[in-house]
């Protein structure tokens, strides 16, 4: 029976990694297309898109970039500003069409007005996303070489490409240009580097968290908790400020950079988690802002207790806690949707290299009566990654309730993989 059952779920994965990736290859196909040349090809794509299609819309600005009827209408508000000879990034006349005030950092529209806005915007678009998915992939790879499983980043890649390229919430990520994987990359190469001690892997977290600010909470919680670990342990604290320092004046360096458009573009930021209305997957839409933007603090008690629960592990032991957090924080802003959620994929490589003599029980297909031999963790994370990626499309056939449920739905996540990370504590306990 349980051999029975093991090839059951063997077959399964199997089928779902061809089927989806051959998804994948015909919805990069089509969103290229339509991305490119405007050609309305993006309604071929399968399953479906979770936010709908947002067009640009013609005006002399658009049209003279080749961006009218064209897709990725997120980056548009990089695009056109950036492309625009103004001293004013972050105004309601900065040249987008949708005439939005940017929410991305002056240094991060002088990138793109000096190397993608030299070319249309259709290929503009296409090469910020292509760059971006190539990037988050190089890292993965890095990351497994790292912890000495390279053989597995072939399984971790087909993994993303599934979720980023054949599911509603991943491929509304794309059809929106938006900037979510430089969130996944902030938080891999941060743990990457604290498990390290590199200073070059907090350089690239920091270049990372630059282009999407989103990351900064998760980096602030983490980086503190880490700070507090070491305190307690009463180890030499100079490799950590060295290291914590590394990323603190390359952010900043980048920051200064724009030093001109700094005022009008933190006041947007401020204003936008002060007084917007909530939106879409926000934390807000279920409790008090103001508790809300608690919500870090209340992390890094938790993440406290269960470092002082358990000193024995290494920091990145806990990475089933980081998840956690990762999950929670997808709700942070408070103009946060779920295409946000590709984000998750940072904390892939670590559920990969943590559980691979577990994944390579699970694919010799040897029979074995103990649960514990199987990768639960590992299924348990992209079993809710991708059933967080396709609940747009299952609520259009299921009776699902609406986006505060979804909200809840996150902050279940949360709960899980605290509730797991509390059984290995437990578990480790019994051992010793």
């Amino acid at each position: 029976m349980i051999r029975f059952f093991k090839f059951f779920a063997f077959v399964a994965l199997i089928l779902f990694l061809v089927v989806f990736n051959l998804m994948a290859i015909h919805n990069f196909k089509v969103l290229s297309s339509d991305m490119i040349y405007g050609d309305g090809r993006a309604k071929e794509i399968f399953i479906g898109l979770r936010c709908g299609i947002f067009r640009i819309p013609d005006n002399e600005l658009t049209v003279m970039h080749d961006g009218n009827g064209r897709i990725a209408g997120d980056f548009a508000q990089v695009y056109f500003p950036s492309v625009v000879q103004q001293d004013d990034f972050y105004s309601k006349q900065s040249g987008d069409p949708f005439q939005r005030q940017s929410r991305y950092a002056p240094m991060v529209h002088l990138i793109y007005k000096y190397t993608l806005c030299k070319l249309s915007y259709g290929w503009a678009s296409w090469w910020h996303l292509v760059i971006q998915v190539l990037f988050f992939y190089i890292s993965i790879g890095v990351a497994l070489i790292v912890f000495k499983r390279k053989s597995y980043i072939p399984l971790a890649l087909l993994f993303s490409n599934a979720i980023i390229f054949a599911t509603p919430v991943g491929m509304s990520f794309i059809e929106r240009g938006q900037f979510s994987l430089f969130v996944a990359m902030a938080y891999l190469w941060l743990l990457l580097g604290i498990y390290q001690k590199r200073h070059i892997f907090f350089v690239f977290a920091a270049i990372c968290t630059f282009f999407k600010w989103t990351s900064i909470p998760f980096v602030f919680v983490v980086m503190l908790i880490w700070l507090i670990s070491e305190i307690k342990q009463k180890n030499n604290l100079k490799p950590l400020l060295y290291l914590m320092a590394t990323y603190v004046l390359t952010f900043l360096a980048l920051l200064l950079m724009g030093f001109p458009y700094l005022t009008p573009f933190l006041k947007g930021l401020l204003d936008q988690e002060s007084s917007f209305h909530a939106t879409s997957l926000s934390l807000s839409l279920i409790m008090n802002r103001a508790t809300a933007k608690l919500l870090p603090l209340v992390l890094i008690f938790i993440g406290y207790l269960f470092i002082k629960s358990n000193r024995s592990k290494s920091f990145l032991d806990h990475y089933l806690v980081w998840t956690a957090f990762g999950f929670i924080l997808v709700t942070y802003p408070t103009k946060a949707f779920d295409y946000s959620t590709p984000c998750l994929l940072g904390f892939l490589p670590f559920f990969v290299a943590k559980q691979a003599e577990k994944i390579q029980f699970f694919f010799s297909l040897e029979d074995e009566n103990s649960f514990f031999l199987h990768p639960f963790d590992l299924f348990l994370f992209f079993g809710l990654l991708f059933f967080l990626s396709v609940y747009d499309y299952l609520s259009h056939q299921l009776p699902l309730p609406d986006h505060t449920f979804q909200v809840w739905t996150y902050i279940i996540c949360f709960a899980l993989f605290c509730l797991r990370a509390i059984w290995w504590l437990n578990l480790d306990s019994k051992k010793g």
